[in-house]
Formats: C-alpha cells, structure tokens, sequence
C-alpha cells in the first residue's frame, strides 16, 4: 500500500509508547546496527500482549505503537536516518463481537528489503519482546518497551563470539520522542494497522513465546 494520506480523525492515539525510545538500552540497539558488528539487519520480530480486563479501543490502539514505532525506529537506524516508514503492510485481526480487535499481527517491509512483523494483544498474555534478526547474529531484548527498574535485558548472539547478557539501566527518566513528523508517521501507520482489510491468519507468524 501507499504511505496513508493524514486523516485529520485519526482512531487511533495520536502518541503511543514513545517514551521508551530514550532509554539508552534502546540507544545500545541503535549503536549495534549502525556498527556493523553482526552485518546487515535483516528482520524484526517485535510483540506486546497482555490479557484486558476491558477492550477499551482494542489491541492496536493500546499496545499496537510500541512494537510499531520500535521497527520504525531500528529501520531507520538500520538506513543512516532517524526513523523510516514502510513500503507496506499487510494485516489480520481477531475482532470481539463489538468489533473490537483482541490481537492482531502485521507483516511490514521496509526499502531495502528489511522485515517486520509485528504482534499485540489484549486477549493473550504474550507479554512484550524484540528480536533482531541479523547477517551475522541475533539480539533478543525481552522487556523493550517496560523495562522494570529501569533495566532493559539484551542478549547478543554473534557468529564471531560467545554469547553476551547484558543489563542495560536507565540513568534517568525516560520522556517521548519529541519528533512530530515522527509521532504522526507512527499514528498514520496505526490507522492504517487498525482499517486495512484483512489477510488469512496462517499468513503470519505468530511472537516466538514460550511458557
């Protein structure tokens, strides 16, 4: 599809789940693409689910944005820019009766041949997690969007090296991008995540959750 053009009655947040991107464990995902170090970034595996106790505008609307703005935030990293819309989306959803989306997954491509998909919910406790998927090795961040005191846990898999578990600690508070073409870009992707028609489910990866 085409970049969505802006609807000035936008349904969906207009700033979601901005506030993590400060986070210098975020910084260290950036530090890591941009050095080379594991080769090209390939694909982005990133989700968010949780289990509801009211629907209140569904899975989209309220944890859809941080696994979105995040794969908007590493691939445009990932191409020597701040952040990057993608080319496309495509989409499925698991409606309630009202309508309501209860999870719904999202396949992204980026110039450049760099993918993502992208998982939330409110009716399945996924919890939260990214995993970057590169040349030459993997980074797995498991708490990405709430890190728990503070601290963001990584996990390095190289070809080249030994395993690596790092534990990345915020050293103050963490505010939202400040970047409006950005916030907006992320609110335009999600209207679009929340009213494009559906594909088949078995088109889709579900987030690599284990119990």
């Amino acid at each position: 599809m085409n970049t969505p053009i802006p609807d000035p009655h936008l349904r969906t947040p207009f700033v979601q789940g901005g506030m993590y991107h400060a986070h210098p464990g975020i910084a260290h995902l950036c530090a890591v693409i941009r050095s080379g170090e594991l080769g090209p970034l390939r694909h982005i595996t990133s989700w968010f689910g949780f289990v509801a106790t009211q629907e209140n505008g569904g899975a989209i609307a309220q944890v859809g944005g941080y696994p979105l703005s995040l794969a908007m935030l590493l691939a445009g990293t990932n191409a020597g820019n701040d952040w990057a819309q993608p080319e496309n989306l495509r989409c499925f959803r698991r409606e309630s009766e009202s309508g309501a989306d209860l999870l719904s997954l999202a396949h992204l491509r980026f110039a450049g041949g760099l993918t993502a998909d992208l998982s939330c919910a409110v009716d399945t406790d996924w919890d939260m997690g990214v995993n970057l998927t590169f040349a030459e090795g993997l980074i797995r961040v498991t708490d990405p969007f709430w890190p728990e005191g503070g601290a963001m846990h990584i996990q390095t898999l190289s070809m080249a090296a030994p395993p690596k578990n790092q534990v990345v600690r915020a050293t103050g508070d963490c505010h939202a991008w400040a970047d409006p073409a950005q916030t907006l870009a992320v609110a335009r992707w999600l209207e679009a995540w929340h009213t494009q028609a559906c594909d088949a489910a078995d088109t889709f990866v579900l987030p690599p959750v284990h119990p």
